[in-house]
């Protein structure tokens, strides 16, 4: 934005939260980071976003299963990015059981 110009966004909220504007600012500010942050990684990582599922339920059914392996593959303690973690499960049976935890 140039120097002296002046930008105004207005978002409105119903909520039955008894709270002053500050908290209510913090508590939608922390909901939308944790939202947006899952949301990048699935798509990033998985390609939600161009995901073509539309039968019935498969969309949502498929995006739990996605949820699950991002779970798996945060949680797996190895210093490596998850796009390389995913990667190895793919090519290594003993790899995937590791991550799996079985």
């Amino acid at each position: 934005m140039a120097s002296g110009q002046f930008s105004l966004e207005r978002r409105y909220y119903i909520s039955s939260l008894n709270s002053g504007a500050t908290e209510f600012n913090q508590i939608v500010r922390s909901h939308w980071a944790i939202e947006n942050n899952l949301h990048w990684s699935l798509d990033v990582q998985f390609k939600e976003d161009q995901s073509r599922k539309r039968a019935h339920n498969a969309a949502a059914n498929f995006a739990i299963i996605l949820r699950f392996a991002l779970s798996l593959l945060k949680k797996y303690p190895e210093k490596i990015s998850i796009h390389r973690k995913q990667n190895k499960s793919a090519m290594s049976d003993k790899y995937r059981e590791q991550i799996m935890g079985i």
